[in-house]
């Protein structure tokens, strides 16, 4: 179809112009132009589609191997295994605490007599080798709460002192009171304790920063060592320090919301009450672990 003829001018121009419009081919497969066009938008709208069903299982997939848990999640699922495990040891089974308590008890005092010959110590009594890491490696913060009426007792304050934790916050207690000079406790009622080292004390503490570093690391570790047993006066039979487990929940007490909650008080009752220290916490783990061994 042809036009021709066409004119477009204003005041000064004049334009003329002819142009056509060829008409809509077909191609072999007897479709026309505008025929392919729809068919190859259909294409594509089916590939969308396609494409669209794919990602909808990809994020299913992603859910399900995505965890949506939070501490709080997380701290019940501890509880919830450390209470099942509890239960299985002293309700189900044959398990024999007295027994697995006399192996730990046994296997401390060991390592306690093993450290204190390595570190010097020429004895052969369990309390003079306790003795001799005590003086050897002493800790500023220990004994600092007598007298401060802070609900700290002789039998609880290798739980309440946060530094007498053999776990990674006892050592950060025992580093911060070397740069702060000051002890850490959290009693039996959920208060948090900040208390003065001693004049005493004062010279446990490092002079430079290696040397505080060192002693709030060796000290601490050997002087954890000395109380594994109890005291010299109470070798072997005496409280001694709390164990991982124990520590971790004593330390989880100390976060504000739970400090009052009467968390602490039950902890403190399970250390000294129960007297559930490193040693029979070894015997409960140890038991568990034997219990499990597809050998035992």
């Amino acid at each position: 179809m042809n036009f021709s003829g066409i004119k477009v001018f204003n005041d000064t121009v004049e334009v003329e112009y002819d142009f056509s419009v060829s008409p809509i081919k077909e191609d072999s497969s007897g479709l026309s132009s505008a025929d392919q066009i729809l068919a190859g938008i259909g294409r594509v709208e089916r590939e969308f589609q396609t494409q669209e069903e794919q990602i909808d299982a990809l994020d299913q997939n992603i859910g399900r191997a995505t965890n949506d848990a939070d501490h709080i999640d997380n701290l019940v699922a501890v509880g919830s295994g450390l209470l099942a495990g509890l239960i299985d040891i002293f309700w189900v089974g044959d398990f024999n605490f007295e027994r697995g308590k006399a192996w730990s008890n046994r296997t401390v005092n060991e390592f306690v007599m093993k450290v204190a010959k390595a570190q010097g110590y020429t004895g052969d009594r369990l309390a003079g080798a306790i003795q001799f890491l005590e003086k050897k490696f002493p800790v500023p913060s220990d004994n600092i709460w007598k007298s401060q009426d802070a609900g700290v007792s002789a039998k609880s304050h290798h739980l309440d002192d946060l530094a007498h934790h053999p776990t990674p916050i006892g050592l950060f207690f025992s580093i911060l009171t070397q740069f702060t000079k000051k002890g850490y406790f959290q009693n039996g009622e959920g208060t948090f304790l900040s208390i003065d080292i001693s004049e005493n004390g004062l010279e446990l503490i490092g002079s430079d920063i290696p040397s505080k570093i060192f002693c709030g690391t060796i000290n601490w570790f050997f002087h954890l060592v000395s109380d594994m047993s109890g005291s010299n006066k109470t070798a072997g039979v005496g409280m001694g320090i709390p164990g991982p487990i124990l520590s971790l929940l004593k330390e989880i007490a100390t976060i504000p919301g739970l400090s009052k909650s009467g968390l602490p008080k039950k902890i403190k009752d399970i250390f000294v009450k129960e007297r559930f220290d490193l040693r029979a916490e070894l015997a409960v783990c140890t038991k568990l672990v034997v219990r499990r061994c597809p050998c035992s």
